[in-house]
């Protein structure tokens, strides 16, 4: 397995970021992945599906966060401009 970069996920309240989690380069599990399924030049719509895995990066003394987070059956379309 390769990783080229990290990704993470903030999450956040009114007042403001509530915590993260990521997954430093390299840090992933086997169970990662990022497929593109759909790619088209003359639109450009990607589509494609994810699952990660990951850990806690920060999260405030109020915030009772898990010590990780899975996201499964995961997917997304994008439309650029």
């Amino acid at each position: 397995m390769s990783t080229l970069g990290s990704i993470g996920y903030i999450y956040s309240e009114p007042s403001g970021v509530s915590g993260s989690f990521r997954i430093p380069p390299g840090q992933g599990t086997k169970n990662d992945f990022l497929i593109i399924d759909y790619y088209n030049a003359d639109t450009i719509i990607l589509e494609g599906r994810f699952q990660c895995t990951f850990k806690e990066g920060s999260a405030a003394s109020w915030v009772n966060a898990p010590d990780s987070l899975v996201l499964t059956d995961g997917s997304f379309k994008v439309m650029m401009e």
